[in-house]
């Protein structure tokens, strides 16, 4: 085992006065290993938020600092480029104890994770710090042996990815099939009193519904179906995965 901090240099920088725009990457612009391009917005040196204030190189590791939070990247030439939020780490390899990839996906591990969470700390949002990383061990392979390792983990990443668009082809399919199948089954749709009387109405009256996937309309403002969706009444939530015919109430 070896000490987190052994194993790497802390970097970043306030970014360097600049002329026209850049764009800033929160920690909510980033899902898990990837940049969201949709949440990532053109800022001025100026007028940028407060927390747009690191800037990194390529090669550089970026992890997300509050507890609980998984959230990696590995800069290269065009992401070095961006400003990003000071809710980041800005790390560098130690190239006598790792390579720069093998770092990378240590830092993403489940067991890096579950070391940072232990020993993050704060009174309202916990996050890890310069104290806390140094409590950080991590168990690092000889040199020798880390790029059969990463190649390995690149191989494995590949096939998940790969297999996750294949899923998703298959669920686009599903879904268009399943409107194609019960469209026309819901043009004169009623709720009947029995329904209503039952506990399923109460999907439809007095509980909130936040949908966590899109929407498919199926009549102009009164059924769609929802995939993935949550019910929440005070402070308990019953969740439904799948399919479901919605009605929407005068309300909306």
């Amino acid at each position: 085992m070896k000490k987190f901090l052994d194993c790497i240099s802390i970097v970043g920088a306030t970014p360097s006065k600049f002329h026209g725009t850049k764009k800033y990457v929160s920690t909510g612009a980033v899902a898990t290993t990837e940049i969201d391009e949709s949440e990532v917005v053109e800022v001025t040196y100026e007028d940028r938020p407060s927390r747009a204030n690191l800037s990194a190189e390529a090669g550089d590791i970026l992890f997300a600092k509050m507890q609980g939070t998984r959230k990696t990247l590995l800069l290269d030439s065009e992401t070095e480029e961006n400003i990003y939020s000071t809710g980041f780490y800005a790390v560098r390899a130690n190239p006598e104890v790792i390579t720069t990839e093998c770092l990378y996906y240590l830092i993403d591990s489940e067991l890096f994770l579950a070391q940072k969470d232990k020993n993050c700390s704060g009174a309202t949002q916990k996050a890890i710090t310069n104290g806390g990383m140094a409590k950080i061990e991590i168990s690092v392979p000889a040199l020798s042996e880390q790029g059969i390792l990463v190649n390995k983990l690149k191989h494995l990443t590949q096939l998940i990815a790969d297999k996750k668009k294949q899923l998703n082809l298959f669920d686009e399919i599903i879904k268009s099939q399943f409107i194609n199948i019960t469209a026309h089954c819901f043009t004169d749709f009623k709720l009947s009193e029995k329904f209503l009387r039952s506990n399923l109405s109460l999907i439809f009256a007095g509980y909130y519904m936040g949908v966590l996937r899109d929407t498919i309309p199926i009549r102009k403002d009164r059924y769609y179906v929802c995939k993935y969706f949550q019910i929440h009444r005070s402070r308990a939530h019953v969740s439904h995965y799948g399919y479901l015919l919605c009605v929407r109430s005068a309300a909306g």
